[in-house]
């Protein structure tokens, strides 16, 4: 499912929940909080352990990762490219696989 800029309906948001690539970053971000359980802890007494489950997040985390994939499909294959993520703090999509490779 393509998420379009804006804010979305919520018949889309609810199609976006059912939707697998969601249910893909779901399990992601649950194996990341897994795995950075011990960090996560301090993190989230700043501002939550879970940023996924935060309203918004649940469109926008899913949102840019479809842009930086999208992007990067089309940088050529045999020249790596850096970006910069200025606003996350310490988040499971700025660690996707789809998004690092």
């Amino acid at each position: 499912m393509h998420l379009r800029t804006g804010i979305p309906l919520l018949s889309e948001l609810n199609a976006h929940l059912k939707d697998e690539e969601y249910r893909r970053h779901v399990e992601f971000n649950r194996q990341f909080l897994d795995k950075n359980s011990a960090a996560m802890d301090q993190y989230g007494k700043l501002w939550a352990k879970d940023t996924f489950r935060l309203w918004s997040r649940r469109w926008e985390y899913p949102f840019v990762a479809q842009r930086v994939i999208e992007f990067a499909s089309q940088q050529p294959a045999d020249k790596p490219f850096r970006l910069l993520d200025a606003g996350s703090g310490v988040t499971s999509p700025t660690r996707h696989p789809g998004v690092v490779g």
